[in-house]
């Protein structure tokens, strides 16, 4: 009687949260690419105001520069890492780098937080939220780690063109 070997079961990988290093400034179009294959990938981004000699801009800023999330088992690693843009995986120890679902919700929370949140820039017109100011409207000239500066362009009948040292969390979009 022949024994037959029996076959080998293999263990299914789990689906994992893995981070990869791509080209500097290539994250959105790694992101594109590997969405176009399939892929589950999470580019955090935040929305940031930048200023040109002509205009201001609200733009799409990566919350990681290079970095963007994968979801996929270990093997498909190699085939994601492959794509034009990526550099490499990032290792830990000498495993590709594993992130937790958590902290991965955890970036979205802070997202989302982040999105609601009061930021303010340079041209922004502010309401004053007290002192003797308080309810008028201005626009930011400048700003620093604890003072906004703006102009009030009315006070009563008058127009003027006064600037203001206010504390940062004294004024409101």
């Amino acid at each position: 009687m022949s024994e037959t070997a029996a076959p080998r079961v293999l263990k299914a990988q789990p689906l994992r949260w893995h981070v990869l290093y791509t080209a500097s400034r290539a994250e959105k179009a790694v992101e594109r690419r590997l969405t176009a294959m399939g892929a589950e990938v999470f580019l955090p981004v935040y929305k940031e105001k930048r200023k040109w000699s002509d205009r201001i801009k609200t733009v799409e800023t990566p919350l990681y520069r290079s970095y963007i999330f994968i979801r996929c088992t270990r093997a498909q690693l190699s085939k994601y890492a492959a794509v034009e843009g990526v550099a490499c995986p990032v290792y830990w120890c000498g495993e590709p780098a594993a992130v937790r679902d958590s902290e991965i919700g955890e970036i979205h929370k802070f997202l989302a937080i982040m999105d609601r949140s009061r930021i303010i820039s340079e041209g922004d017109m502010v309401r004053i939220l007290g002192g003797p100011f308080e309810k008028r409207t201005g626009r930011i000239t400048r700003i620093d780690n604890r003072f906004v500066y703006l102009t009030l362009e009315s006070v009563g009948n008058l127009t003027v063109c006064a600037e203001l040292r206010i504390d940062r969390e004294m004024v409101e979009k």
